[in-house]
């Protein structure tokens, strides 16, 4: 048996179903992830990032 044939058994209905819980799967998994492992001290270093990026610009363009 091919793989060709196994999908063409399938109905198409079972396509957007198989989607549905891989995609409420990831969702449920970063949202677990968000509430159990942040910290206070990693969401802080974590909203610093884009701050720090723009310091780095200042940085290159003093040196220039």
């Amino acid at each position: 048996m091919r793989l060709s044939d196994v999908i063409g058994s399938l109905d198409l209905s079972t396509f957007p179903q198989i989607a549905l819980v891989i995609f409420l799967g990831v969702f449920a998994a970063i949202c677990i992830r968000m509430v159990r492992s942040t910290t206070s001290d990693e969401m802080r270093a974590a909203s610093m990032i884009p701050l720090q990026a723009e310091e780095c610009e200042r940085r290159r363009e003093k040196k220039s």
